[in-house]
């Protein structure tokens, strides 16, 4: 028989799958490990690019000193002094050493050495002692060359004091370029640890300093003096210093231990930082994870062996057992036949009855004249829970009630229900009734009497249809959600409240709810988790209000409460204090209520609530009137600082009035054309050239003057004017910025609005039409407000942006909410960094850390990166040295009118003197 083969052959499959199974754990280990050693190295090159930028500084600094205590050797040089050097005040001349000394932290010794080798001065000791210095390295290295090198000589111990140093010397030159000398920075090897102790990010880590040739001037941490030893020239290090920086394998130089090593070359000098970290430390995780797979895939492939044994010991069973089971089937297949032959005579003999009864969604019962049944439907028996038994033809009306479930063991209610129905049947119409059973079903019964005694009984189940009809009257009156009142039922309760203010002289007050950091939880969390806060809100508040108080929600996160008096009023007398502390008790049990966190699937979340409140009389009568002040008084609260409440204040309705005046003057200024654009520059790292220009708005009011952005584009954004206002800014920056070289681009910052309420691509297609200007010179950039209300059309329109040549920028990037998933969702072609990162950058570590791993993104998404508030050289240096591509800040130009800016396609800028460092 071909069934053992085929078994056998199902069995080999399966250990092919199984050998197929281990293969690919085998593979996903391995790259689980690759991908380990990946994210160490990046940690590790980060921790490279800070040390490497703030060393580099430190020795540009003393660099700057060195040649300026060069240039002042060779200008006072005497073209008659011989081949030595002399100093025509050494006391003077050393106390300028002395004053450039105290300016280096990380130096702690300079050194003044004549073309003898012999120490002419030294800022240690004095008076100087004699010390010949000729055989030293940097001596005859800068004796030999004229070239104006920065000599980095390899470690030595000072015969002033003993002391380990790295020595950074210049050459001195008199007039005729005849060696004079050489000035000297000692810089001791403990700075240099004083820098890499800091850094703890990596476990077990060594952070070393060398030079280009690989001579160590640190290791750290090392329980091993490697003060001046050389890196073997056969180590890959010196391949990598070459390429600039890059990372490799080492198993251990110095102390055996297999370890991952990244190189940094210094941007301005040939030195070299490098950060080494143990391969078991990379691979820590890895271990125990591995580990654990291949405990479990050796746990699978052992029972699946046994399972296969046990499936092959079962199948030979089963086989043997087949004939037995073949013929008892033979059997069981002749009796089904026969049942099925009697079940089709059955069906033939009751199907028209089983029609008229059985297929009827209502129960239905027949009784004689004496009140016996002559037949009933099952959904008659199931409606009430009655028997087959008490149910059956001729039972007593009496006995078929008293079998039904609510109403077994009543015998007295069962007759007190048999003399109505009887009393109903006797006056000769239909009569209808509706009662409700202990399972909370509403049942419908209509009684029909019928020719000669006797009557029909129908019964039919309406719980549906009264739930239905319930549920249509609470939705007029209740919020769907959270089942409090809604809008509607609350503008009839209020102007109740205030009928009865007329008529009885009852205060009340209203109280406007609104809730904070709500639509967060909507954006991270999804809106059934809105869902769930707004009507856990609503229960705690509930709890919180009295029988007598109105409680609704007016739409989206508004909720609204109408306080009616204390327990204590009677009419007459002044009540306003006592209805102010109630309020303020209200209010404040609402705040703390609301303020106590949610726990949303796991996930702890934080509301607020902002209240405004009104009260009546005090603040008017009309329903209008009232709710216009509470919402005034919420504003105020929500622009002071939200969390709270605030009582009405006439001064509220000046405000608003206020806004309303600079909304109008907003409205005539448009048309008027008060408007003015102002540019700042966006140049480039390094070279400082003007590659941008970023146009800002100003608004020239009549009587006002130059009104900054920040007063008006929110309003402007309100009300919806900011779309006719930006499209006036992409016509005029366009049209300007078509006048400017071909190399400086435009910026133009693009309001949400103006993506949901404007047809943003023909606004800009017509504005570059109109100016002229191509497309590949206008950059738009948009905030993570745009990513918060990312939509499908926003998508569409900026892809179609992108194909047209225009640039989009992602500003303030890493201060809102948005994703990094919207990074790979567009390809943005700029990361614009906030400027309270660059403003931190040099007091608070974290900020450095931050600009590095936004860069790093960049680089990988291919994004430019631009740094905003770049005001010192200091913050410059740094930005630079983190790989930053572009920057903007007043250290480059304040923003300016057209008519202010100079805009020239000019070469890069000249060297800056020494001692200024680059910008």
């Amino acid at each position: 028989m071909p069934r053992p083969w085929t078994f056998r052959t199902l069995s080999g499959a399966a250990a092919l799958v199984l050998g197929f199974v281990a293969c690919g754990v085998g593979i996903g280990v391995w790259l689980d490990r690759d991908h380990e050693i990946r994210a160490g190295l990046r940690n590790a090159e980060n921790v490279a690019v800070l040390l490497g930028g703030q060393i580099n500084e430190s020795i540009r600094t003393a660099d700057s000193a060195l040649r300026d205590l060069q240039s002042r050797l060779s200008a006072a040089s005497d073209t008659g002094a011989g081949e030595t050097l002399v100093l025509d005040d050494p006391p003077a001349f050393r106390g300028l050493m002395m004053d450039r000394l105290r300016r280096l932290p990380q130096a702690f010794g300079i050194g003044l050495v004549d073309s003898s080798g012999r120490l002419l001065l030294t800022t240690v000791r004095w008076p100087t002692p004699e010390i010949d210095v000729s055989d030293r390295e940097y001596f005859r290295e800068l004796k030999a060359h004229d070239d104006d090198r920065l000599s980095t000589a390899i470690p030595v111990v000072a015969r002033v004091d003993d002391g380990k140093t790295v020595i950074l010397a210049r050459r001195v030159n008199g007039p005729d370029r005849r060696f004079l000398g050489v000035v000297l920075i000692r810089i001791g090897t403990e700075y240099f640890e004083s820098v890499f102790r800091p850094v703890k990010r990596l476990d077990r880590q060594i952070l070393t300093f060398a030079r280009a040739d690989g001579q160590l001037f640190t290791r750290y941490p090392d329980p091993i003096d490697r003060f001046g030893a050389p890196i073997p020239a056969d180590s890959p290090w010196h391949a990598a210093y070459a390429a600039g920086n890059g990372a490799y394998r080492s198993d251990g130089v110095f102390d055996g231990v297999p370890r991952w090593i990244v190189v940094r070359k210094l941007d301005d000098f040939p030195l070299a930082v490098s950060v080494s970290v143990p391969e078991a430390a990379l691979l820590g995780g890895w271990w125990s994870r591995s580990l654990a797979v291949a405990a479990a895939t050796l746990a699978f492939l052992g029972a699946a062996a046994a399972l296969l044994s046990l499936m092959g010991r079962q199948y030979r069973r089963t086989s043997s057992s087949e004939a037995a089971l073949s013929e008892k089937s033979t059997a069981l297949a002749r009796e089904h036949e026969a049942l099925l032959a009697h079940q089709a005579a059955l069906k033939v003999q009751n199907r028209r009855f089983d029609a008229a009864l059985n297929n009827m969604t209502q129960g239905l019962a027949m009784f004689d004249r004496t009140g016996c049944l002559v037949v009933c439907n099952q959904r008659y028996r199931d409606i009430y829970g009655i028997s087959l038994v008490d149910s059956a033809p001729g039972t007593p009306l009496c006995d078929v009630i008293a079998g039904s479930e609510d109403l077994r063991g009543r015998p007295d209610r069962a007759l007190e229900l048999t003399r109505t129905v009887r009393e109903r049947i006797a006056r000769g119409v239909v009569t209808t009734q509706e009662f409700a059973l202990h399972n909370g079903r509403i049942i419908q019964v209509v009684n029909q009497p019928m020719e000669g005694g006797g009557w029909l009984s129908t019964h039919e189940d309406v719980t549906e249809r009264r739930q239905t009809e319930e549920k249509i009257r609470r939705l007029a009156h209740n919020d769907l959600l959270t089942g409090i009142a809604n809008r509607s039922h609350f503008l009839e309760e209020i102007e109740g409240a205030r009928r009865r203010l007329v008529a009885e002289q009852r205060p009340f007050s209203v109280l406007m709810l609104d809730l904070d950091r709500f639509k967060p939880v909507n954006d991270t969390l999804g809106h059934a988790a809105g869902d769930t806060v707004l009507k856990e809100i609503a229960r705690r508040l509930q709890k919180a209000l009295r029988a007598d108080d109105v409680f609704a929600r007016l739409g989206g996160d508004e909720f609204a409460v109408i306080q009616s008096p204390p327990r204590d009023f009677v009419a007459g007398g002044d009540w306003d204090e006592a209805m102010h502390e109630s309020a303020v008790v209200l209010a404040t049990r609402i705040v703390d209520l609301v303020d106590e966190p949610f726990d949303i699937d796991g996930h702890k979340v934080t509301v607020g609530a902002s209240i405004g409140i009104a009260m009546a009389p005090k603040d008017g009568v009309k329903v209008a009137e009232l709710m216009k002040k509470a919402d005034l008084a919420l504003y105020a609260i929500k622009g002071n600082g939200r969390n709270g409440f605030a009582f009405f204040d006439p001064s509220m309705a000046a405000e608003a009035d206020e806004r309303h005046r600079l909304e109008v003057d907003f409205r005539a200024g448009l048309a008027r054309g008060e408007f003015e654009l102002y540019y700042q520059p966006i140049v480039e790292s390094g070279t400082r050239r003007t590659v941008g220009m970023e146009a800002l708005v100003r608004w020239n009011h009549p009587d006002q003057g130059l009104i900054a952005p920040d007063r008006f584009i929110a309003m402007a954004e309100d009300t919806g004017l900011v779309g006719t206002l930006g499209e006036w800014i992409l016509q005029t920056a366009c049209a300007e910025a078509a006048t400017w070289p071909d190399d400086v681009k435009i910026a133009v910052n693009i309001s949400p609005v103006q993506f949901r309420k404007t047809n943003l691509l023909d606004v800009i297609m017509c504005a570059l039409v109109d100016s002229g200007l191509p497309p590949e010179r206008l950059e738009i950039e948009i905030t993570e407000r745009v990513l918060l209300e990312w939509e499908a059309e926003h998508v569409s329109t900026l892809h179609q942006l992108k194909n047209l040549g225009v640039a989009v920028a992602l500003d303030d990037f890493g201060t809102g909410y948005s994703s990094l998933s919207y990074l790979t969702a567009f390809p943005f072609d700029k990361l614009k960094i906030d400027r309270c990162f660059t403003r931190d950058l040099l007091a608070r570590d974290g900020c450095g850390a931050i600009v590095c791993a936004i860069v790093n993104l960049g680089r990988t998404l291919d994004m430019v990166t631009v740094a905003e508030g770049v005001e010192t050289e200091a913050q410059q240096r740094m930005l630079e040295a983190a790989g930053v591509g572009q920057m903007q800040g007043y250290l480059f130009g304040r923003p300016a009118p057209a008519s202010g800016l100079a805009i020239a396609a000019a070469p890069p800028p000249a060297a800056l003197p020494a001692g200024t460092g680059s910008a």
